[in-house]
């Protein structure tokens, strides 16, 4: 859709070693176009770089390649420069435990690239989402045929509860990181973190921590 061009200019995939798209990022800014960064969530670093997916420990000078959906053609690495590791929210220090923790606190990368990043991206705006909003999901590789409509639930601290139609695409493992359009508002509204058995998704709202 038209409204959806913007996002197609700061949308990020990430790759594994292999080539694979473990998920996907985005070049935002939060009012200020030349401040923009690359964010995505850190367990999506983590499974780029083989590690588990809520190892804590910084992942120091490795670092992770990215490619993106406006110029096919461009590969840039990146380190990370801020990183907010997914922590339990009964143990606040140590990491979630699947099955026990079926959301988090953090879950954030910021990421700086090693070379310059091609001249098409452009940045979008961050906007902190309201209550019955709809906004749009896509797997980390952006392509449209995987696109889910979602609509905000609820709140809970750092997290937007989000609803799907029990019809169309689903969210599946390669959507974390992903951005959450908001088509009206023309900005991101948080990333896609993760599924959850009762509820149809959830995510990180990352608009506030983004300028921690």
């Amino acid at each position: 859709m038209e409204a959806d061009v913007p996002l197609w200019g700061a949308f990020v995939t990430v790759l594994a070693s292999d080539g694979r798209v473990v998920g996907g990022g985005v070049y935002a800014h939060c009012g200020d176009p030349a401040r923009a960064t690359l964010l995505t969530c850190a367990h999506v670093i983590n499974l780029a770089l083989g590690r588990d997916e809520f190892t804590t420990e910084p992942p120091g000078s490795a670092e992770v390649t990215l490619s993106f959906p406006a110029v096919p053609t461009a590969q840039v690495t990146a380190r990370v420069g801020r990183w907010w590791p997914a922590t339990g929210l009964t143990e606040p220090n140590a990491p979630p435990v699947p099955g026990r923790d079926g959301r988090w606190a953090s879950d954030l990368a910021e990421l700086q690239p090693t070379a310059p990043l091609p001249a098409e991206l452009r940045a979008v705006p961050l906007a902190a989402a309201d209550l019955g909003d709809e906004l749009w999901a896509w797997r980390g590789n952006a392509d449209p045929r995987t696109v889910v409509r979602l609509r905000v639930n609820g709140a809970a601290g750092e997290w937007l509860a989000l609803e799907a139609p029990p019809t169309g695409f689903a969210v599946q493992p390669g959507y974390s990181g992903s951005p959450l359009w908001d088509s009206r508002r023309a900005a991101v509204s948080g990333l896609m973190c993760t599924r959850c058995p009762e509820e149809a998704s959830a995510t990180s709202s990352v608009h506030s921590r983004e300028t921690a």
